[in-house]
């Protein structure tokens, strides 16, 4: 496992926790790779009932995709036919969103912010858990990034609700409760 995802299994439950308190635990290629191996360990041991995902620090739960890193690999559009041909195979840009085959609980534990990918995440667990201070929100307009795995499907499948719109916020952010 990197030291961007850490893997803590006590009894049977598992916290996989997102390490990159100094970038809002974006998510860059190699944690995507390190939050894969942690699910499928996850999925794969008998022994683990429940497993729990969790940003380090107060800060963020994730910022999603890491755009500095993005940007290193040309822009999000450099080559769209094969990023879509990559995302259709693999099981998610930000860690394994578009993986379907855990049949176990999956909790997000969201303390800070939740956008884009990380909002993903969040969505794609079968419960979430958000401080107060949580703050979760989809921002592809502000960037200039296109949505690319889904996570508006997801929202729309979950019923996924949303609380309390912050004034003047654009796009809309929402805090949790």
């Amino acid at each position: 496992m990197s030291s961007k995802v850490l893997y803590q299994r006590e009894d049977h439950v598992v916290t996989i926790t997102i390490n990159r308190p100094e970038v809002m635990n974006a998510i860059d290629g190699e944690t995507a790779a390190a939050l894969v191996k942690a699910w499928q360990a996850f999925r794969d041991d008998d022994e683990a009932f429940v497993a729990i995902i969790t940003g380090t620090g107060d800060r963020a739960f994730s910022a999603g995709a890491d755009l500095k890193w993005v940007a290193s690999l040309g822009g999000l559009r450099a080559n769209v036919d094969r990023q879509r041909v990559s995302l259709y195979n693999s099981p998610g840009a930000v860690g394994y969103t578009r993986g379907v085959d855990i049949f176990k609980p999956t909790i997000a534990a969201v303390n800070g912010y939740c956008f884009a990918g990380g909002f993903e995440t969040a969505l794609w667990c079968d419960i979430r858990i958000a401080a107060e201070h949580a703050e979760f929100g989809r921002q592809p307009a502000v960037v200039c990034v296109e949505t690319l795995t889904g996570h508006q499907f997801i929202a729309d499948r979950d019923h996924f609700r949303l609380h309390v719109p912050l004034p003047g916020s654009w796009p809309p952010r929402y805090r949790g409760r």
